[in-house]
């Protein structure tokens, strides 16, 4: 018999970190018997992982790696996000930071690499337009890739722009199994549903305002 199994992944930085800390909390609950929570500062990109076959969620911050892609690899593609300015009407490359997503989604995941339906110059440049919604500052509380006519379904992919306002629509929009109860500042997240096995990917980025 199989039991549900939570793995978590945290940082010694993160219990660092000096001042007030805004945290957020996700919880998962489809693939185990009973919720999974964890609570994380709300300024660090998440990644969660959903296997239904194995009956865990998985979690990961910062791209800290739970048996996943190779930990360089995902340090250099978190830092690529720190160092960017994400940011309502910021400068930064849409492209660039798009090309850090197929590694991130899989932070938190079992597989020793990323979705291969993820990584081509096809999908980079789809998912780019995500980010390009917080370049030109084109969303109010909230907004969805299918919204605004951004084809990722091809790609089993979704994403959408939520601020703290709009936890609901954004529990909606992630389908029930993951959901929020605190969102301290907007977040872009994308889910992604693997056609190489039974996992379930999403990765949560901030921005600021």
């Amino acid at each position: 018999m199989k039991f549900p199994k939570v793995i978590f992944v945290a940082i010694g930085s993160i219990v660092g970190l000096a001042g007030s800390v805004l945290a957020d909390t996700a919880i998962c609950d489809e693939p185990i018997s009973e919720q999974a929570r964890i609570g994380w500062p709300g300024a660090l990109t998440l990644s969660i992982t959903e296997d239904v076959d194995d009956r865990e969620c998985r979690f990961s911050i910062e791209g800290v790696p739970a048996g996943s892609p190779p930990a360089d690899e995902l340090a250099e593609a978190a830092q690529r996000l720190r160092s960017a300015n994400f940011s309502i009407g910021g400068g930064f490359d849409p492209i660039e930071l798009a090309s850090t997503v197929p590694l991130l989604l899989a932070a938190a995941s079992p597989s020793d690499q990323a979705d291969p339906d993820l990584q081509t110059d096809e999908f980079i440049s789809s998912i780019a337009q995500c980010f390009d919604l917080v370049r030109s500052q084109f969303f109010g509380e909230f907004v969805s890739s299918e919204e605004v006519g951004i084809d990722l379904d091809r790609f089993d992919v979704r994403c959408a722009l939520a601020t703290p306002d709009s936890i609901e629509q954004l529990n909606e929009f992630l389908g029930g199994s993951v959901f929020f109860t605190d969102i301290s500042q907007p977040k872009l997240a994308i889910r992604n549903e693997r056609s190489d096995s039974s996992l379930v990917e999403y990765l949560f980025i901030p921005f600021s305002r």
